[in-house]
Protein backbone atom coordinates (compact mmCIF):
# COMPACT_ATOMS: atom_id res chain seq x y z
CA UNK A 1 0.00 0.00 0.00
CA UNK A 2 3.11 2.11 0.44
CA UNK A 3 4.41 2.39 -3.13
CA UNK A 4 0.80 2.66 -4.24
CA UNK A 5 0.68 5.71 -2.06
CA UNK A 6 4.24 6.75 -3.62
CA UNK A 7 3.58 6.38 -6.90
CA UNK A 8 -0.28 7.79 -6.67
CA UNK A 9 -0.14 12.04 -7.94
CA UNK A 10 -2.82 12.90 -5.71
CA UNK A 11 -3.14 16.28 -3.59
CA UNK A 12 -1.85 15.85 0.01
CA UNK A 13 -5.37 16.84 1.11
CA UNK A 14 -6.30 13.47 -0.48
CA UNK A 15 -3.91 10.99 1.29
CA UNK A 16 -6.60 9.57 4.05
CA UNK A 17 -9.09 8.74 1.33
CA UNK A 18 -6.58 7.50 -0.77
CA UNK A 19 -4.77 5.13 2.27
CA UNK A 20 -8.63 4.07 2.52
CA UNK A 21 -9.17 3.52 -1.34
CA UNK A 22 -5.69 1.41 -1.40
CA UNK A 23 -6.69 -0.79 1.96
CA UNK A 24 -10.33 -1.35 0.50
CA UNK A 25 -8.85 -2.62 -3.45
CA UNK A 26 -5.67 -4.07 -1.76
CA UNK A 27 -7.13 -6.54 1.55
CA UNK A 28 -11.16 -5.55 1.19
CA UNK A 29 -10.84 -3.91 4.76
CA UNK A 30 -13.83 -2.49 6.04
CA UNK A 31 -14.35 1.27 7.33
CA UNK A 32 -13.74 -0.53 11.31
CA UNK A 33 -10.02 -1.74 9.74
CA UNK A 34 -9.19 1.47 7.76
CA UNK A 35 -9.94 3.83 10.78
CA UNK A 36 -8.15 1.41 12.82
CA UNK A 37 -5.50 1.87 10.67
CA UNK A 38 -5.46 4.95 10.39
CA UNK A 39 -5.24 5.32 14.68
CA UNK A 40 -2.36 2.78 14.78
CA UNK A 41 0.12 4.84 12.37
CA UNK A 42 -0.90 8.15 13.38
CA UNK A 43 -0.04 6.66 17.21
CA UNK A 44 1.79 3.77 16.61
CA UNK A 45 2.38 3.25 20.68
CA UNK A 46 0.06 4.14 21.72
CA UNK A 47 -0.60 0.81 24.38
CA UNK A 48 2.94 1.49 25.35
CA UNK A 49 3.12 5.17 25.78
CA UNK A 50 1.26 6.74 28.17
CA UNK A 51 1.82 10.63 26.94
CA UNK A 52 0.86 9.18 23.46
CA UNK A 53 -2.73 7.67 24.51
CA UNK A 54 -3.30 10.72 25.83
CA UNK A 55 -2.58 12.37 22.48
CA UNK A 56 -4.74 9.66 21.21
CA UNK A 57 -7.35 10.31 23.26
CA UNK A 58 -7.60 14.10 22.34
CA UNK A 59 -7.02 13.34 18.95
CA UNK A 60 -9.40 11.00 18.49
CA UNK A 61 -12.35 12.34 17.55
CA UNK A 62 -10.31 14.88 14.73
CA UNK A 63 -9.27 12.02 13.13
CA UNK A 64 -12.49 10.37 12.82
CA UNK A 65 -13.89 13.40 11.58
CA UNK A 66 -11.12 13.93 8.67
CA UNK A 67 -11.28 9.93 7.41
CA UNK A 68 -14.92 10.73 7.26
CA UNK A 69 -14.55 13.77 4.94
CA UNK A 70 -12.07 12.49 2.76
CA UNK A 71 -14.32 9.71 2.06
CA UNK A 72 -17.34 11.61 1.62
CA UNK A 73 -18.78 12.92 -1.45
CA UNK A 74 -18.30 11.76 -5.18
CA UNK A 75 -13.98 12.07 -4.91
CA UNK A 76 -13.34 9.05 -2.83
CA UNK A 77 -15.18 7.23 -5.48
CA UNK A 78 -13.07 8.24 -8.14
CA UNK A 79 -9.87 8.10 -6.34
CA UNK A 80 -10.86 4.15 -5.48
CA UNK A 81 -11.45 3.76 -9.43
CA UNK A 82 -8.28 5.05 -9.90
CA UNK A 83 -6.46 2.69 -7.42
CA UNK A 84 -9.18 -0.85 -8.37
CA UNK A 85 -7.78 -0.08 -11.92
CA UNK A 86 -4.24 -0.03 -11.17
CA UNK A 87 -4.17 -2.71 -8.09
CA UNK A 88 -3.62 -6.04 -10.10
CA UNK A 89 0.14 -6.02 -9.61
CA UNK A 90 0.18 -4.74 -6.07
CA UNK A 91 -2.31 -8.19 -5.49
CA UNK A 92 0.21 -10.16 -7.57
CA UNK A 93 3.50 -8.59 -5.49
CA UNK A 94 1.32 -9.38 -2.15
CA UNK A 95 0.33 -13.14 -3.21
CA UNK A 96 3.99 -13.58 -3.87
CA UNK A 97 5.30 -12.32 -0.69
CA UNK A 98 2.98 -14.80 1.18
CA UNK A 99 3.90 -17.70 -0.71
CA UNK A 100 7.29 -17.31 -0.97
CA UNK A 101 9.37 -18.30 2.07
CA UNK A 102 12.87 -16.94 0.78
CA UNK A 103 11.23 -13.67 1.09
CA UNK A 104 10.75 -10.48 -2.06
CA UNK A 105 14.40 -9.54 -1.10
CA UNK A 106 15.89 -13.09 -2.14
CA UNK A 107 13.62 -13.12 -5.22
CA UNK A 108 14.04 -9.35 -6.20
CA UNK A 109 17.45 -10.28 -6.79
CA UNK A 110 17.15 -12.75 -9.55
CA UNK A 111 14.63 -10.87 -11.97
CA UNK A 112 14.08 -13.68 -14.35
CA UNK A 113 12.90 -15.94 -10.91
CA UNK A 114 10.70 -12.88 -9.99
CA UNK A 115 9.15 -12.67 -13.08
CA UNK A 116 8.70 -16.56 -13.64
CA UNK A 117 7.44 -16.03 -9.93
CA UNK A 118 4.68 -13.75 -10.61
CA UNK A 119 3.18 -15.13 -13.96
CA UNK A 120 3.25 -18.38 -11.96
CA UNK A 121 1.41 -16.56 -9.18
CA UNK A 122 -0.65 -14.57 -11.81
CA UNK A 123 -2.32 -17.92 -13.84
CA UNK A 124 -2.99 -18.99 -10.88
CA UNK A 125 -5.31 -16.05 -9.98
CA UNK A 126 -6.92 -16.14 -12.93
CA UNK A 127 -7.54 -19.69 -12.38
CA UNK A 128 -8.95 -19.26 -8.83
CA UNK A 129 -11.26 -16.43 -10.37
CA UNK A 130 -12.26 -18.02 -12.97
CA UNK A 131 -13.56 -20.85 -10.66
CA UNK A 132 -15.17 -17.76 -8.44
CA UNK A 133 -17.08 -16.94 -11.26
CA UNK A 134 -18.78 -20.14 -12.48
CA UNK A 135 -20.01 -20.86 -8.94
CA UNK A 136 -21.29 -17.16 -8.78
CA UNK A 137 -23.32 -17.68 -11.86
CA UNK A 138 -24.38 -20.78 -10.85
CA UNK A 139 -25.17 -19.83 -7.45
CA UNK A 140 -27.29 -16.94 -9.21
CA UNK A 141 -29.29 -18.52 -11.52
CA UNK A 142 -30.69 -20.82 -8.52
CA UNK A 143 -31.30 -17.73 -6.62
CA UNK A 144 -33.34 -16.00 -9.66
CA UNK A 145 -35.17 -19.14 -10.35
CA UNK A 146 -35.73 -19.94 -6.67
CA UNK A 147 -37.30 -16.25 -6.09
CA UNK A 148 -39.47 -16.02 -9.12
CA UNK A 149 -40.78 -19.59 -8.53
CA UNK A 150 -41.70 -18.29 -4.81
CA UNK A 151 -42.67 -14.52 -6.26
CA UNK A 152 -45.38 -16.12 -8.51
CA UNK A 153 -46.75 -18.50 -6.87
CA UNK A 154 -47.34 -15.86 -3.70
CA UNK A 155 -48.06 -13.09 -5.53
CA UNK A 156 -48.24 -13.22 -9.44
CA UNK A 157 -50.56 -16.00 -9.91
CA UNK A 158 -52.55 -15.18 -6.88
CA UNK A 159 -53.50 -11.47 -8.43
CA UNK A 160 -53.72 -12.78 -11.74
CA UNK A 161 -56.95 -15.38 -11.02
CA UNK A 162 -58.13 -12.40 -8.44
CA UNK A 163 -57.99 -9.53 -10.62
CA UNK A 164 -58.38 -11.75 -14.46
CA UNK A 165 -59.94 -15.22 -13.40
CA UNK A 166 -57.13 -16.70 -15.49
CA UNK A 167 -52.99 -16.64 -15.73
CA UNK A 168 -51.39 -14.94 -18.73
CA UNK A 169 -49.35 -18.04 -19.28
CA UNK A 170 -46.82 -16.38 -21.56
CA UNK A 171 -45.76 -12.91 -19.19
CA UNK A 172 -45.72 -15.87 -16.63
CA UNK A 173 -42.98 -18.07 -18.32
CA UNK A 174 -40.98 -15.11 -19.53
CA UNK A 175 -40.62 -13.73 -15.86
CA UNK A 176 -39.88 -17.55 -14.49
CA UNK A 177 -37.49 -17.99 -17.45
CA UNK A 178 -36.28 -14.92 -17.95
CA UNK A 179 -33.94 -13.93 -14.89
CA UNK A 180 -31.80 -17.23 -14.91
CA UNK A 181 -31.31 -17.60 -18.31
CA UNK A 182 -29.95 -13.98 -19.06
CA UNK A 183 -28.21 -14.58 -15.82
CA UNK A 184 -26.58 -17.60 -17.65
CA UNK A 185 -26.31 -16.14 -20.81
CA UNK A 186 -24.20 -13.05 -19.27
CA UNK A 187 -22.20 -14.95 -16.60
CA UNK A 188 -20.99 -17.52 -18.71
CA UNK A 189 -19.18 -15.15 -21.46
CA UNK A 190 -17.21 -12.98 -18.98
CA UNK A 191 -13.73 -13.61 -19.88
CA UNK A 192 -11.02 -13.68 -17.20
CA UNK A 193 -7.44 -12.25 -18.26
CA UNK A 194 -5.50 -13.51 -20.74
CA UNK A 195 -1.71 -13.94 -21.50
CA UNK A 196 -1.51 -9.47 -22.69
CA UNK A 197 -2.82 -8.87 -19.52
CA UNK A 198 -0.13 -11.14 -18.17
CA UNK A 199 2.85 -9.49 -20.12
CA UNK A 200 1.66 -5.73 -18.69
CA UNK A 201 1.41 -6.73 -14.72
CA UNK A 202 5.12 -8.17 -15.30
CA UNK A 203 6.23 -4.93 -16.71
CA UNK A 204 4.50 -2.95 -14.39
CA UNK A 205 5.83 -5.27 -11.37
CA UNK A 206 9.04 -4.80 -12.61
CA UNK A 207 8.84 -0.41 -12.22
CA UNK A 208 7.36 -1.06 -8.51
CA UNK A 209 10.27 -3.19 -7.74
CA UNK A 210 13.15 -1.84 -9.17
CA UNK A 211 13.98 1.71 -9.87
CA UNK A 212 13.26 3.11 -13.29
CA UNK A 213 14.18 6.16 -15.49
CA UNK A 214 10.40 6.41 -15.62
CA UNK A 215 8.54 5.09 -12.61
CA UNK A 216 4.86 4.59 -12.67
CA UNK A 217 2.40 7.73 -12.00
CA UNK A 218 -1.25 7.33 -11.14
CA UNK A 219 -2.97 10.57 -11.97
CA UNK A 220 -6.53 11.53 -11.24
CA UNK A 221 -8.05 13.59 -13.55
CA UNK A 222 -10.50 16.18 -12.23
CA UNK A 223 -13.05 17.73 -14.13
CA UNK A 224 -13.61 21.20 -12.51
CA UNK A 225 -16.63 21.77 -14.53
CA UNK A 226 -18.53 19.69 -16.95
CA UNK A 227 -18.05 20.68 -21.05
CA UNK A 228 -21.05 21.54 -23.32
CA UNK A 229 -20.08 18.51 -25.20
CA UNK A 230 -20.85 16.34 -21.69
CA UNK A 231 -23.97 18.06 -21.27
CA UNK A 232 -24.83 17.34 -24.42
CA UNK A 233 -23.87 13.47 -23.78
CA UNK A 234 -25.51 13.57 -20.54
CA UNK A 235 -29.23 14.82 -21.51
CA UNK A 236 -28.87 12.61 -24.81
CA UNK A 237 -28.35 9.53 -22.19
CA UNK A 238 -31.14 10.72 -19.40
CA UNK A 239 -33.08 10.97 -23.28
CA UNK A 240 -32.40 7.43 -24.24
CA UNK A 241 -32.68 5.58 -21.12
CA UNK A 242 -36.38 6.85 -20.45
CA UNK A 243 -37.25 5.97 -24.20
CA UNK A 244 -35.34 2.82 -23.76
CA UNK A 245 -38.16 1.99 -20.30
CA UNK A 246 -40.73 3.49 -22.14
CA UNK A 247 -40.53 1.21 -25.16
CA UNK A 248 -40.08 -1.92 -22.96
CA UNK A 249 -42.97 -1.06 -20.90
CA UNK A 250 -44.99 -1.05 -24.30
CA UNK A 251 -43.79 -4.40 -25.70
CA UNK A 252 -44.53 -6.34 -22.34
CA UNK A 253 -48.05 -4.65 -22.94
CA UNK A 254 -48.24 -5.73 -25.84
CA UNK A 255 -47.50 -9.56 -25.60
CA UNK A 256 -50.39 -9.75 -22.24
CA UNK A 257 -48.35 -7.96 -19.45
CA UNK A 258 -50.30 -6.75 -16.34
CA UNK A 259 -49.22 -4.19 -13.74
CA UNK A 260 -47.71 -6.83 -11.69
CA UNK A 261 -46.02 -9.17 -13.97
CA UNK A 262 -44.74 -5.97 -15.54
CA UNK A 263 -43.38 -4.50 -12.35
CA UNK A 264 -41.90 -8.37 -11.98
CA UNK A 265 -40.12 -7.95 -14.94
CA UNK A 266 -38.33 -4.80 -14.03
CA UNK A 267 -37.33 -5.09 -10.77
CA UNK A 268 -35.49 -8.98 -12.23
CA UNK A 269 -34.10 -7.01 -15.08
CA UNK A 270 -32.35 -4.56 -12.87
CA UNK A 271 -31.57 -7.04 -10.09
CA UNK A 272 -29.62 -9.63 -12.84
CA UNK A 273 -27.96 -6.64 -14.53
CA UNK A 274 -26.51 -5.54 -11.47
CA UNK A 275 -25.51 -9.21 -10.53
CA UNK A 276 -23.97 -9.82 -13.77
CA UNK A 277 -22.09 -6.43 -13.47
CA UNK A 278 -20.83 -7.11 -10.17
CA UNK A 279 -19.42 -10.53 -10.97
CA UNK A 280 -17.88 -9.06 -14.11
CA UNK A 281 -16.54 -6.43 -11.71
CA UNK A 282 -15.25 -8.57 -9.30
CA UNK A 283 -13.69 -10.79 -12.05
CA UNK A 284 -11.56 -7.28 -13.55
CA UNK A 285 -9.88 -7.32 -10.15
CA UNK A 286 -6.79 -8.32 -11.68
CA UNK A 287 -7.11 -6.75 -14.95
CA UNK A 288 -5.07 -4.20 -16.27
CA UNK A 289 -5.60 -3.61 -19.64
CA UNK A 290 -8.44 -1.50 -20.94
CA UNK A 291 -9.67 -3.52 -23.73
CA UNK A 292 -12.63 -2.18 -26.58
CA UNK A 293 -15.36 -4.66 -25.31
CA UNK A 294 -16.75 -3.43 -28.87
CA UNK A 295 -20.00 -1.58 -30.72
CA UNK A 296 -22.65 -4.35 -29.12
CA UNK A 297 -21.42 -4.57 -26.15
CA UNK A 298 -20.85 -0.95 -25.32
CA UNK A 299 -24.50 -0.46 -26.98
CA UNK A 300 -25.76 -2.98 -24.57
CA UNK A 301 -23.79 -1.72 -21.75
CA UNK A 302 -25.55 1.90 -22.66
CA UNK A 303 -29.36 0.42 -22.70
CA UNK A 304 -28.92 -1.52 -19.54
CA UNK A 305 -27.32 0.99 -17.39
CA UNK A 306 -30.27 2.61 -16.24
CA UNK A 307 -30.76 -1.33 -14.73
CA UNK A 308 -28.23 -1.63 -13.25
CA UNK A 309 -28.31 1.69 -10.97
CA UNK A 310 -31.84 0.47 -9.98
CA UNK A 311 -30.39 -2.55 -9.01
CA UNK A 312 -27.99 -1.05 -7.30
CA UNK A 313 -30.62 0.77 -5.75
CA UNK A 314 -32.79 -2.21 -4.80
CA UNK A 315 -29.54 -4.62 -3.26
CA UNK A 316 -28.11 -1.37 -1.23
CA UNK A 317 -31.77 -1.38 0.27
CA UNK A 318 -32.91 -4.94 0.29
CA UNK A 319 -30.26 -7.21 0.95
CA UNK A 320 -30.47 -11.09 0.26
CA UNK A 321 -31.38 -12.57 3.55
CA UNK A 322 -29.09 -15.07 5.40
CA UNK A 323 -31.16 -17.90 5.12
CA UNK A 324 -31.51 -18.08 1.59
CA UNK A 325 -27.74 -17.71 0.98
CA UNK A 326 -27.37 -20.59 3.71
CA UNK A 327 -29.87 -22.79 1.64
CA UNK A 328 -28.29 -21.70 -1.48
CA UNK A 329 -24.79 -22.91 -0.21
CA UNK A 330 -26.24 -26.48 1.01
CA UNK A 331 -27.79 -26.83 -1.94
CA UNK A 332 -25.07 -26.32 -4.55
CA UNK A 333 -21.97 -25.57 -2.71
CA UNK A 334 -22.04 -28.56 -0.24
CA UNK A 335 -22.68 -31.09 -3.20
CA UNK A 336 -20.42 -29.34 -6.04
CA UNK A 337 -17.42 -29.70 -3.01
CA UNK A 338 -18.18 -33.52 -2.48
CA UNK A 339 -17.94 -34.41 -6.12
CA UNK A 340 -15.01 -32.14 -6.71
CA UNK A 341 -13.59 -34.78 -3.17
CA UNK A 342 -14.95 -37.68 -4.89
CA UNK A 343 -13.26 -36.63 -8.10
CA UNK A 344 -10.18 -36.28 -6.94
CA UNK A 345 -9.72 -39.26 -4.61
CA UNK A 346 -10.84 -41.40 -7.86
CA UNK A 347 -8.14 -39.96 -9.55
CA UNK A 348 -6.09 -41.31 -6.51
CA UNK A 349 -7.12 -44.48 -6.70
CA UNK A 350 -6.24 -45.05 -10.23
CA UNK A 351 -3.06 -43.74 -9.87
CA UNK A 352 -2.62 -45.78 -7.21
CA UNK A 353 -3.56 -48.61 -9.40
CA UNK A 354 -1.37 -47.24 -12.12
CA UNK A 355 1.65 -47.37 -10.10
CA UNK A 356 0.96 -50.87 -8.09
CA UNK A 357 1.44 -52.07 -12.75
CA UNK A 358 4.77 -50.47 -11.96
CA UNK A 359 6.02 -52.55 -9.31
Amino acid sequence: SASFIEHADIAKSDQLGLYAAVHKALVKSDIATIRYGVFSRAFPRWLEDDTQLANAGNRFSELNEQLAEQMAGSRPHKIFRLVRRHIAPYLILREIIKTSPEGLDELASRNSVLMEKARSVAEMQYQIVSGRLKRSVVQAVVFLFLTKVILGMLIEIPYELFAYGAIGVVPLAINLLFPPVYMAMVGFTIKVPGQRNTSKILSDLKLIVYASDQPLKYSLRSRSRLSKASQAFNFFYGLTSLLTLIGLAFALRAIGFNIVSGIIFFVFLSTVSFFAYRIAYSVREYAVLDEDPGFVANLSDFLLTPFIRTGQWLAERYSRINILTTILDIIIETPFKTILRIIEQWNNFLRDKRDDVLR
